[in-house]
């Protein structure tokens, strides 16, 4: 199995919002990778499937590609590894976004401990290994620990050139701790005004990316009363995936 062309394939579609599409081609490259026995293409279906599943709210589908996932990483004896930890960031924030934030938390620390032995202190994936851990913090009620896993992934975003779109939904997963943890109203706006101008930034690269983190963060404005800048934030993701689906229509 070509993993690469199906990865590149797969990095297409959802970047012009076919998600159905996506599905078929999640589906068709698992059969395929079982039918060849290639089990190291399973497990990058898998955590691709795991994270798909996951986007789109399916919570049985996205559970056992998650748990098959992980079995299968041991079975392949690529836990001590950065494919390792990846798989095991993947599942984790799976299990998360399911309701099961304690069982997320403890492949999360065993996802950083092995970042911290494979990659420089700086690597752009411990950015998205402490923002959703922060998350997982945050639903278990140890918001000083989560605050800290937040302040982390800024640390390491602000030594990235253009990380604006990732940096724009820390503050905004930032402004749901504020309220959890009773912070108070200004505590709120001042992180929500913050995400709102890296958004704005003009370097910000209008891509695929950036799309989905505005329309994944268009409800947290909404629910804040922050109605226009929800308004914005869909319109513009709506824009760029219309825009994207465009040019594959004029080839």
């Amino acid at each position: 199995m070509d993993i690469r062309a199906f990865i590149d394939e797969l990095d297409r579609l959802l970047g012009k919002d076919m998600a159905n599409e996506a599905r078929e081609l999640l589906e068709e490259g698992l059969s395929e990778a079982e039918t060849e026995g290639d089990r190291e293409a399973m497990l990058t279906v898998l955590n691709e499937m795991s994270g798909f599943y996951r986007i789109n709210g399916d919570k049985v589908k996205g559970i056992d590609a998650a748990e098959r996932a992980l079995l299968l990483l041991k079975d392949l004896r690529l836990t001590e590894s950065v494919t390792g930890a990846t798989t095991l960031l993947n599942s984790a924030t799976t299990f998360k976004a399911f309701g099961m934030a304690a069982k997320s938390l403890l492949y999360y620390r065993e996802a950083e401990r092995i970042y911290e032995r494979f990659l420089q202190k700086g690597d752009y994936r411990f950015a998205g290994l402490y923002n959703n851990m922060a998350m997982a913090l945050m639903d278990e009620g140890f918001y000083e620990d989560s605050e800290i896993c937040f302040k982390n992934a800024l640390s390491v975003l602000d030594g990235l050139s253009g990380a604006f779109a990732e940096k724009a939904m820390t503050y905004v997963n930032m402004a749901m701790l504020k309220d959890a943890a009773s912070m108070g109203e200004m505590e709120i706006t001042a992180c929500l005004m913050r995400a709102m101008e890296l958004f704005n930034d003009e370097r910000a690269e209008r891509n695929a990316y950036y799309a989905f983190c505005c329309r994944k963060s268009a409800p947290t404005f909404g629910y804040y009363g922050f109605f226009e800048a929800k308004a914005e934030l869909t319109e513009r993701a709506d824009r760029i995936y219309s825009d994207m689906k465009g040019i594959e229509i004029d080839k």
